[in-house]
C-alpha cells in the first residue's frame, strides 16, 4: 500500500513520518531527493544545469553549486518562480520516488512530501494523510529551526497551497497542534487501519 504524507511547510511531516517508520512503513523522502538532485554538480543537461539556466550564475555558491538559501530567497517572493522550479524539480522528484516504490518489499510505503496535491502526484499514492497545524504553530516551529524573521516565515508558509485546501484531497487528516503524544495516537489509530 503506498501512502501519501502531506501538509504544509512546518506542519511536523518529518516528526509523523518518524512515527509512521517505527511502526514499520518503510519511508521514502521527497524532500532528501529533491535536495540530492539540487545538491548534485552542474552536469550536461540535469536539473540544476538547468536551473541555473533559468535563475542565472547569481543563485551559484563559491563552488559553483546551487546555493539553496539564495534560491529560496528568490522563489519565496515570487510565486511564478517558485511554479518555475517545482516544473524543473517534480518531474525528476516523481520518477525518483516511483523507482524507489518499484524495488520495497515493505507492505506499507509512506512517501513523505509537502507537494503531493500540488504536484498532481496523487494517482501514484492508494490513501492521503494530511499533517493539519495552525498557522501560528507553523511559523514558530519554522523560525526555531531555521531563524528566519516572522514576516519571512510567512512568506513561505503563504507561498504554498493552505492546509485547509489540501484537507479536500485527504483520506486521513492528523492533528498537529497539540502533544506529541497525542499526534502519536492519531498515527496509531491511522496505522490500524491501514493495516486490517
Amino acid at each position: 500500500m503506498i501512502i501519501g504524507l502531506t501538509g504544509g511547510i512546518a506542519s511536523g511531516k518529518d516528526t509523523v513520518a518518524v512515527m509512521f517508520n517505527d511502526l514499520g512503513a518503510k519511508i521514502i523522502d521527497a524532500d532528501k531527493i529533491g535536495n540530492a538532485l539540487i545538491n548534485a554538480g552542474i552536469s550536461g543537461d540535469n536539473v540544476p544545469a538547468k536551473i541555473v539556466s533559468f535563475f542565472g550564475n547569481d543563485i551559484l555558491n563559491n563552488s559553483g553549486r546551487i546555493d539553496k538559501k539564495r534560491l529560496a530567497d528568490i522563489v519565496f517572493k515570487d510565486r511564478k518562480k517558485l511554479e518555475s522550479l517545482n516544473s524543473l524539480t517534480h518531474p525528476e522528484i516523481i520518477k525518483n520516488i516511483k523507482k524507489q516504490i518499484a524495488s520495497q518489499i515493505a507492505s506499507v510505503v509512506i512517501i513523505n512530501a509537502p507537494l503531493i496535491v500540488e504536484a498532481d502526484a496523487i494517482s501514484i499514492v492508494d490513501k492521503l494523510i494530511v499533517i493539519s497545524a495552525s498557522m501560528e504553530n507553523q511559523i514558530a516551529r519554522l523560525r526555531a529551526r531555521s531563524s528566519l524573521a516572522r514576516e519571512e516565515a510567512c512568506k513561505r508558509i503563504n507561498a504554498q497551497m493552505p492546509i485547509k485546501e489540501k484537507e479536500k484531497f485527504a483520506d486521513f487528516i492528523i492533528d498537529n497542534n497539540n502533544e506529541l503524544e497525542e499526534t502519536k495516537k492519531q498515527v496509531k489509530k491511522i496505522w490500524k487501519e491501514l493495516c486490517i
